[in-house]
């Protein structure tokens, strides 16, 4: 199941979804999985360029998690 951060509790609230959101990079992102080289740019593209949520960080263990949203609107966790 994929939620979309951006068509969440922010447009009941009345107001745009994308703002407060921090625009993350993601330097030296290495796919779960193995593509083509014609595959790669398009999937690095998907995960590399991310939109967090900086209101709903969590902090434990080794790290914090936060929730992000990519160019396409799919969630994702920020580690």
């Amino acid at each position: 199941m994929m939620t979309d951060l951006a068509s969440t509790t922010p447009q009941s609230l009345g107001r745009d979804p994308m703002v407060g959101l921090r625009l993350a990079r993601v330097d030296g992102f290495e796919p779960a999985i193995a593509l083509g080289q014609d595959e790669l740019p398009t999937y690095l593209r998907r995960f590399t360029m991310l939109f967090a949520d900086d209101a709903t960080m969590r902090r434990g263990g080794f790290g914090r998690v936060t929730r992000a949203v990519n160019a396409q609107g799919e969630a994702v966790a920020l580690k």
